[in-house]
């Protein structure tokens, strides 16, 4: 019996448009009459998730940052994962002068970026709704608990970024979440990781979590699920570790998935 469902956003239970469902809030009503807890399972800032979920957010759980913080349905942090500061200021410094590269430094109090970011923010005010505009990106990040390191690369992150930070696979999680974006986060901190986290809390079997995600920030993620569906419009290496494939998200494919497994009816 499914107990627990983690849901990615961009690209999974988001249309084309970045908009939700129009059942949503209908089959999360359904859910918790079942005694489902649903979670928000994102790279995003707690923050903007917060903000975009406010009138049911008594309802879900939010993993943010890729698994660095979660917090639960009644809005308290339960896990916190923040990186090392020296470390954090390394990869900033190494990325922060490429032309191609934006970085954005997200913290537990906001996230922060250099004035180069300006002709980006079109991409970066979307996932974060508390963004500072700093000197120096390295050193402010010293003043704030860092989850994570996301870079907007004009390139390609796959192509571009992903390789000009090999040196740090091994000691850190880099991860390729998007065409034009890559995360850095602390090695042992992941989507996955997190999910173990809540389980542990609430006593809960991976055989009993479903998850949905389209991208390989969510690999980890699908590991600690037994129902684990990656999206028609996923990427192909996360489709190979899933055990289903789910409608497009421009299609509805969470709803449809998650209503008929559940046997919920429309109103």
């Amino acid at each position: 019996m499914i107990k627990f469902i983690a849901c990615d956003m961009d690209g999974t239970l988001l249309d084309e448009n970045k908009q939700l469902p129009a059942n949503f809030e209908y089959v999360l009503t359904e859910l918790k009459k079942r005694g489902v807890i649903f979670a928000i399972s994102s790279g995003r800032q707690y923050d903007s998730i917060d903000k975009m979920f406010e009138s049911v957010r008594d309802k879900m759980y939010i993993i943010a940052e890729n698994g660095a913080c979660v917090y639960d349905d009644a809005g308290r942090c339960i896990v916190s994962e923040p990186l090392d500061k020296d470390g954090c200021a390394e990869i900033i410094g190494r990325v922060i002068d490429d032309p191609d590269m934006f970085v954005v430094v997200c913290g537990r109090k906001s996230a922060y970026g250099e004035a180069k970011n300006g002709p980006v923010l079109q991409y970066i005010v979307p996932y974060y709704i508390k963004y500072e505009t700093v000197e120096n990106a390295a050193e402010h990040s010293r003043t704030d608990d860092i989850y994570k390191i996301a870079v907007y690369d004009n390139l390609g992150s796959e192509q571009h970024c992903y390789p000009l930070l090999s040196d740090y696979y091994d000691s850190y999680n880099v991860l390729v979440s998007g065409d034009n974006w890559l995360d850095v986060m602390r090695a042992d901190v992941t989507k996955g990781t997190a999910i173990r986290r809540v389980q542990e809390k609430l006593g809960i079997d991976r055989s009993e979590c479903m998850a949905f995600g389209d991208f390989m920030n969510d690999y980890d993620m699908m590991k600690e699920c037994e129902e684990s569906y990656a999206m028609e419009n996923a990427h192909p290496d996360l489709k190979a570790v899933c055990r289903h494939i789910a409608p497009p998200n421009y299609e509805n494919g969470v709803m449809r998935v998650i209503c008929d497994v559940f046997d919920i009816k429309e109103k």
